[in-house]
């Protein structure tokens, strides 16, 4: 470890020495340091002044700080003096307050309460303002405390307040003789108050009655290199800077083989580092490894920031608001750092300095060019078999013929027999298959481990021979090593083929730009749609194509088409494939690289990009699609005209509509639901395959099985109202529904309310799409409340994602009425609404206008030194097992105790656990889960006019509804206007003619002899009746015989005054008290089943 010592000269240095370390021992040292440094960072102490004396001989150690001192009062609560309960009392303290900002590094006491546990004795002396002096002795191990002795100050007086902490560990707890007996445990502990000179330089620091001459950071860096005395100058070994408020840091060349890091925040040593480090060391690698790129970019060097990492020494220097750690020992710091109040940059000139001024970069470079150096000559020779699962290799792949081999790479397995069978018509020695089992990784967003984990990427590799190719390898040295000369993926033609295209091709460009440049992928495109007239047949390669071709045709024409929808390559026959390798030419379309290439790559999969990635989606345009009529395409037009389709119909998946809250699918399944009007029980699985047919759903089934069953869902977290109805075990709050059962073993129907608030009435006024020559589900529906904020939403789709809680619907009717009475809706005031859950026991809070913290419902006991939590409701969406687990993992960091009870339930929570007392903080909570926030700022939704729309309050989302809505409102009206007029028409009509007929036996005779030519011109001249010019008149030509008398005249007439009534009270109406109404029925049924929504 390194430790304080002596140079040659005699003079202070940090070395590397064997360490006899006992952790505990130095940790209950070091918060007694660090409570008294503490005090030197609040405001108003004007602590100035450390001293430390440590006894090696004695055992003794003792601290002094001066500055404002603890309150030599009676405690008005507990009854005894202050100073005796922060450091005789367990879970007393007074920083405990985290809406406070504090820049300190222990909880005033806590730590000190520790020491005096493991200590054999322990005094505290401590002296006011007012001249008053307190001492205290505790012995064996705090079992022990003596009346405090206090020498009151004299009136008036004025000295200097002060705090003397004296101690001698119990060197028995620790399995120890004493200090001098603990090999160069004493030079650590000295080091330690080097550093906290170093990190204080307004705070004079003694050791021993020296003071300890370490006036800044950068001092204390240089110590660091002092101990080698081959270096003239050890500053010029590392460069050291001020990069923020509070935040300093320095970079030095490694002092070994590896990284190694001197971190502190607010005083406390991080041993093991944490978020600020890393915070640092990712500017800092990423820059480092782009300044050598750029630099030396003639030196073709590939410099990945883990290997620039290797070759520093870092050191920090920062101060933390209200720092949180991974346990007592305070070796991790773990606050995140968007939490900083700094945001610190690394500038160029910062790296400029690291190069001019150490030899960090020559280090880099030497080392880069030495592992390139050994890979160049190491022998390689061509594998000519490989024993990779499902790879049918080409039989002159790995020979001198390699180059000609093309690797096809199919979507899944049924691709990769499609292409076997199209293969038996060429030449098969030159074609390799491979097939892949999903959706590649993408490797620009990995990091080293996922990628060397993952089986799919390596196997790739290997099978184009490409295993230890690095990205500045010359193309021609590359293709010595190839063992196909070419990739042709095979992709279905939907919009997820060309996510699994696009994710290639990343691939290779991010690990072999030069095979990408050198037009290295084909792809292999088949028909997603076929139309067929007689003989006449045409093929479709893209939906838009299609949709294009299809517009383009008039209504009786377009009916003419018979059309066949391929749902993915396994919708081929072994016979269409042969004809598509009959005919090569026509169906493998070469992608070229273009200077706009690289750039559009990283737009489409560049995490980075994700703002220029929203822009580009917000130039899309409906009816885009990548032209392959000419056999070659430029790779940027595959992502603008192909990918982008991908992007944004993965939005259209992922991101609901304010309207409805609906995502497609949701939409497919309610759509035909409604369409059955399921009252009746039916299996998820049959109810699944019901939605394929009718809804033109085009993926898989299990997807659809899942939707259905989240859509049915009703345990605490999941939906507040759901749509279906769950019958069956649909999936418990145990592990948030991903207990189901199978698909084939549970029923659901409508939930009794969901026709309430997706009415009826308002089915014929909808938006309906059209696909495969059906109507299907609407492009929206629009339910009387919004859904959309009742059961919330979560997606993650391109550049765009969303996060929506949930709401209460009562409270939700309540705003809506607010509106419909407010005169004008964009000034009307809606009380703030709170997230809300059915069933949810626990407390939430509101935090500010965007975010909500969700707490469990917890209480705790005090036993001995440990503390007992009994656990009964966890945080909306953390589940029960999910939490037993984390239970579990606290446990093996000893945060709490391997044994605890559970009482859990289907629908309720109950641990308890046992907790050490040294866990007890005000993070513990978080630490725990049983805290969790929700924020509002990522309510992204489709609008009305599908346009992706980001809110950042509720109540712009219910006034955007409530436009929506009242609009629809008016629509209905007008429909059932139309509606009951057109029906008034026709009643008066039937009864006008029934009139005639039953008048005279001749009436009858007279119209029975009229021509059928004739008849509109006879009913209107001698009957009366009013026909419009083309109007069927069928409702009256088509009567029965028996219906020709006039007992259903009478029927019909008061038929007639129903339907008249009917249309006087809907004109008399006005929208907003139509809507009013619905809103009131349904707030009384909510009211009536008391919460319990699934009926």
């Amino acid at each position: 470890m390194f430790c304080l010592g002596s140079d040659e000269e005699g003079c202070p240095c940090v070395k590397l020495q064997e360490v006899d370390f006992i952790p505990a021992l130095y940790r209950i040292i070091d918060e007694i340091l660090v409570n008294a440094v503490d005090n030197h960072h609040r405001k108003g102490t004007h602590t100035n002044e450390l001293r430390v004396t440590v006894d090696e001989n004695s055992n003794w150690i003792e601290v002094y700080n001066n500055g404002k001192s603890i309150p030599i009062t009676i405690h008005p609560t507990e009854k005894i003096y202050v100073p005796e309960l922060v450091f005789g009392y367990l879970l007393t303290g007074s920083n405990f307050d985290d809406n406070e900002v504090k820049f300190t590094g222990g909880r005033n006491g806590y730590g000190a309460k520790l020491a005096n546990i493991f200590s054999t004795d322990f005094i505290v002396e401590i002296r006011d303002a007012k001249g008053s002096i307190y001492k205290q002795h505790w012995s064996k191990n705090m079992s022990t405390c003596s009346t405090p002795e206090i020498t009151k100050g004299q009136a008036g007086s004025k000295t200097e307040p002060y705090i003397k902490v004296r101690f001698h560990p119990d060197f028995s707890k620790f399995s120890s003789q004493g200090f001098k007996y603990e090999s160069g445990f004493i030079d650590l502990i000295k080091r330690r108050i080097f550093d906290l000179s170093a990190c204080n330089p307004k705070l004079q620091v003694y050791l021993n009655d020296s003071k300890i001459e370490v006036g800044s950071f950068k001092e204390y860096v240089k110590l660091f290199y002092s101990a080698n005395k081959t270096v003239e100058h050890p500053e010029k070994l590392f460069v050291h800077k001020h990069i923020a408020d509070g935040w300093e840091i320095a970079v030095g060349a490694a002092m070994g083989d590896e990284f190694s890091q001197f971190s502190f925040v607010n005083s406390i040593s991080t041993t093991q580092g944490g978020s600020h480090v890393n915070y640092v060391l990712f500017q800092l690698s990423s820059k480092i490894s782009e300044y050598i790129s750029k630099t030396y970019s003639d030196l073709q060097l590939t410099i990945p920031p883990a290997m620039v990492k290797n070759h520093l020494t870092l050191f920090v220097n920062c101060l933390i608001e209200n720092p949180t750690f991974d346990s007592q020992t305070k070796e991790t710091l773990t606050t995140k750092s968007v939490s900083f109040s700094q945001k610190i940059n690394i500038s160029n000139d910062f790296i400029a300095q690291i190069a001019s001024h150490t030899p960090i970069i020559e280090n880099i470079i030497s080392f880069a060019q030495y592992k390139q150096s050994a890979r160049a000559k190491k022998p390689r020779k061509r594998e000519s078999k490989l024993a990779i699962p499902k790879l049918d290799d080409a039989n002159l792949a790995g020979t001198d013929r390699s180059l000609e081999c093309v690797l096809i790479l199919t979507e899944g397995d049924s691709a990769k027999a499609l292409a076997i069978s199209g293969l038996s018509v060429v030449e098969r020695d030159r074609y390799g298959v491979f097939p892949l089992r999903g959706k590649v990784l993408n490797v620009r967003e990995a990091s080293m481990d996922q990628i060397k984990e993952n089986q799919e990427v390596q196997h790739l590799k290997k099978i184009l021979g490409l295993d230890d190719v690095l990205k500045t390898d010359s193309f021609e040295d590359v293709k010595k090593k190839l063992r196909y000369g070419k990739i042709m993926l095979m992709c279905d033609q939907d919009h997820d083929g060309s996510h699994i295209k696009g994710l290639l091709i990343n691939m290779i460009h991010y690990f072999y730009p030069q095979l990408l440049k050198n037009n290295f992928i084909d792809q292999f495109i088949t028909p997603i749609v076929k139309v067929s007239k007689g003989a006449e047949t045409k093929s479709f390669f893209s939906l838009p194509e299609f949709e294009n071709w299809k517009n383009s045709l008039s209504e009786n024409e377009r009916e003419k088409w018979n059309q066949k929808y391929y749902k993915g390559l396994g919708t081929n026959t072994s016979k269409e494939a042969k004809e598509y390798f009959s005919n090569l030419k026509k169906h493998i379309i070469e992608m070229k690289y273009d200077e706009k290439t690289e750039e559009n790559i990283e737009k489409a999969f560049s995490k980075e990009l994700t703002n220029v990635r929203k822009l580009w989606l917000a130039h899309f345009k409906e009816g885009t699609y990548l032209d392959t009529s000419k056999g070659t395409v430029t790779l940027s037009d595959f992502i603008d005209k192909e990918l982008i389709l991908f992007s944004n119909q993965n939005n259209i998946r992922s991101i609901p509509s304010l309207v409805d809250g609906l995502k497609p699918s949701q939409r497919k399944i309610l759509f035909c639901c409604l369409k059955r009007d399921l009252k009746n029980e039916i299996k998820v699985a049959q109810l699944a395959g019901y939605v394929s047919e009718h809804s033109a759903y085009h993926h898989g089934e299990q997807a659809l099985y899942n939707t259905i069953t989240g859509m049915a869902q009703d345990f605490v977290g999941s939906n507040n109202i759901p749509l279906l109805y769950p019958s069956g075990q649909f999936g418990t709050r145990l592990q948030g529904g991903d207990d189901a059962a199978s698909a084939r073993y549970i029923f659901t129907r409508l939930n009794k309310l969901t026709r309430m608030i997706f009415m009826k009435e308002d089915d014929p006024i909808l938006d309906y799409n059209e696909e495969d020559n059906m109507i299907i589900e609407p492009k929206f529906y629009v339910p009387i409340i919004p859904m959309l904020l009742v059961n919330g939403a979560e997606g993650m789709g391109t550049g765009w994602s969303t996060s929506i809680p949930t709401f209460n619907p009562l409270d939700l009717i309540d705003a809506l009425n607010i509106l419909l009475d407010s005169p004008n809706v964009e000034n009307a005031k809606i009380p703030s609404l709170k997230m809300w859950a059915r069933g949810f026991k626990g407390v939430i809070e509101q935090n500010g206008n965007d975010k909500f913290t969700v707490k469990g419902i917890y209480s705790v006991k005090q036993k001995g030194d440990v503390i007992e939590m009994d656990i009964s409701e966890l945080p909306i969406g953390e589940w029960t097992e999910h939490f037993k687990t984390h239970l579990l993992t606290l446990a093996s960091k000893d945060v709490v105790k391997p044994k605890f009870s559970e009482r859990n339930t289907e629908s309720t929570v109950g641990f308890t656990l046992t907790i050490n007392s040294s866990e007890i903080t005000p993070s513990l909570l978080k630490k725990l889960k049983l805290e969790k926030s929700f924020a509002m700022t990522n309510m992204t939704v489709f609008s009305a006019n599908q346009e992706i729309v980001q809110y950042s309050n509720v109540e712009e989302i219910i006034k955007q509804f409530y436009k929506v809505r009242v609009e629809y409102y008016e629509k209905r009206k007008v429909h059932q206007i139309t509606h009951l007029e057109k029906q008034c028409r026709i009643l008066t009509n039937k009864v006008k003619f029934l009139d005639y007929i039953t008048s005279g036996d001749s009436n009858m005779k007279q119209f029975m002899k009229t021509k059928r030519e004739d008849i509109p011109s006879f009913l209107k001249t001698v009957v009366g009746i009013d026909i419009n010019q083309g109007e069927s008149i069928s409702y009256l030509t088509d009567m029965s015989l028996l219906s020709l008398t006039t007992e259903n005249k009478e029927k019909l007439v008061k038929q007639l005054e129903i339907v008249k009534s009917d249309l006087n009270s809907i004109k008399a109406d006005t929208a907003k008290q139509m809507w009013k109404r619905d809103l009131k029925k349904l707030k009384e049924e909510l009211i009536s089943l008391k919460q319990q929504w699934v009926v």
